[in-house]
């Protein structure tokens, strides 16, 4: 039954809505209700302009929804695709360390049905809309077994110590992870934050590494093809670096967003100019213990790498210059992380060196500079693991430089530097740029390393 407001209300029309003999004129509405129910004229389709900066972007659904950017306005490759892209993906030459998730919920809800996914991707999505067909032809997933056999037993036992030991661990390390991403206002305690430039910047040239990465597409073109793909993306970094140094409208911000985005580069473990791993060979024959050997790895050019640390210096002692000319280099900065991105990257070059016995010792002087200036402004490098330790080697060896060492960071420029370096990056080991039949030549016949292939 209808509530009672509903069945007082009035059944009948005014007589001047309706025709002379009493009926409903539906055709001739009253002259006020007839201008409000015209329909609007249609929108037209406007593509939306290109934005004027690369960090200014944002979706048409959702102004307030930012969306990542490369240095020159570039969009993401989507790193979570639905499962119908599942056969498209190898032929698209992703990177398969970048693209780490197939949505196969059964509504999609990751992917498809995920407003934020279509905003975030879209831009890409529609610029890649030309790209080839998805081939129909399915390859046969291989199936790793795993084969205990004798030492099933023994396996399970070392299995149940760790996870008895390492509960304590990983319990703490989810508990960090949940609020990676979170805005650092939510987590005041919390002192391994980045601005949202920076962050992008590093994943934009993390994805340009594994663009260049010969393992996980299943290739070997020759042995030192990885660095030189490594090197070709800092080249890039540091063109990126001058042009918005060379901009006179540029903030120290924006310099120092740039060095972030570097700094959390280099602790992601996946710049690599050299590397050290151990290998397991067999013991004396009478033995039938196996030994740990350690090989170290570097590349062949390493002179140009020396050089690639040395504008590392010029860079990081650019974006101090510029903090400092803006009174933001100090302990009660506005920018909150300076100890820590300075300690990554005095860590990374510090560590470099001393793998190389040494070879690179002369291109990493800079860090003495960076921590003597660091000390002036009252600002205690702090963060990264065992950095403490580092501090007092480089403490120590202090004295052993020569004031022509000290001179060059002081007298050298990173735009002189840089121009003195000649090569200016580009796309050359770009994978995915290549003919295909040199990659057919190069091809190891599997489908990647990453998630998917």
């Amino acid at each position: 039954m209808p509530p009672k407001a509903t069945r007082a209300l009035p059944r009948k029309r005014p007589v001047s809505e309706t025709d002379g003999d009493g009926a409903n004129n539906s055709r001739n509405p009253p002259a006020k209700r007839a201008a409000t129910s015209k329909r609007a004229p249609a929108r037209k389709n406007i593509e939306p302009e290109t934005a004027p900066s690369p960090e200014t972007a944002t979706t048409a659904n959702g102004p307030h929804r930012r969306v990542p950017l490369g240095p020159n306005g570039e969009y993401f490759i989507p790193q979570v695709f639905p499962h119908e892209c599942f056969k498209a993906i190898g032929k698209m030459l992703l990177p398969p360390r970048w693209v780490n998730g197939i949505d196969a919920t059964p509504d999609r809800e990751l992917s498809l049905k995920s407003r934020e996914w279509w905003e975030l991707n879209s831009p890409w999505l529609e610029e890649d809309s030309d790209d080839e067909e998805e081939d129909e032809e399915e390859e046969d997933e291989d199936e790793d077994e795993d084969e205990g056999g004798e030492d099933e037993e023994q396996n399970e036992k070392i299995n149940a110590s760790k996870k008895k030991n390492d509960k304590e661990a990983n319990a703490d390390v989810m508990a960090m992870h949940k609020i990676v991403g979170e805005l650092s206002s939510l987590h005041p305690d919390h002192i391994w934050v980045a601005s949202m430039r920076g962050y992008e910047r590093q994943r934009w040239w993390l994805m340009e590494i594994f663009k260049r990465d010969q393992d996980d597409f299943s290739m070997h073109i020759y042995n030192d093809f990885n660095y030189y793909g490594t090197i070709e993306v800092l080249e890039n970094l540091f063109v990126n670096f001058e042009k918005v140094l060379k901009r006179k409208s540029h903030t120290s911000l924006e310099l120092w967003q740039e060095l972030e985005g570097f700094a959390l580069l280099l602790n992601s473990r996946c710049v690599e100019i050299e590397c050290e791993y151990s290998v397991y060979s067999s013991g004396p024959r009478s033995s039938i213990l196996t030994t740990n050997r350690y090989v170290h790895e570097v590349c062949d050019d390493s002179d140009r790498c020396g050089q690639i640390l040395e504008l590392v210096g010029f860079m990081t002692l650019a974006v101090i210059d510029s903090l400092q000319k803006s009174g933001l280099f100090s302990k009660d900065s506005q920018i909150p992380n300076i100890s820590i991105i300075l300690a990554l990257l005095v860590k990374y070059a510090w560590n470099t060196a001393a793998v190389s016995d040494d070879y690179w010792k002369d291109n990493i002087g800079w860090v003495f500079s960076v921590i003597g200036r660091a000390e002036n402004a009252n600002i205690s490098l702090s963060g990264p693991i065992k950095i403490a330790n580092i501090l007092e080697e480089i403490k120590d060896t202090a004295p052993t430089q020569t004031s022509a060492s000290r001179n060059k960071w002081t007298k050298g420029t990173f735009v002189k530097k840089f121009r003195s370096y000649g090569s200016r990056g580009g796309d050359q080991f770009e994978i995915a740029k290549m003919p295909a039949n040199q990659r057919e030549k190069h091809s190891l016949g599997g489908r990647g390393s990453g998630l998917m292939f």
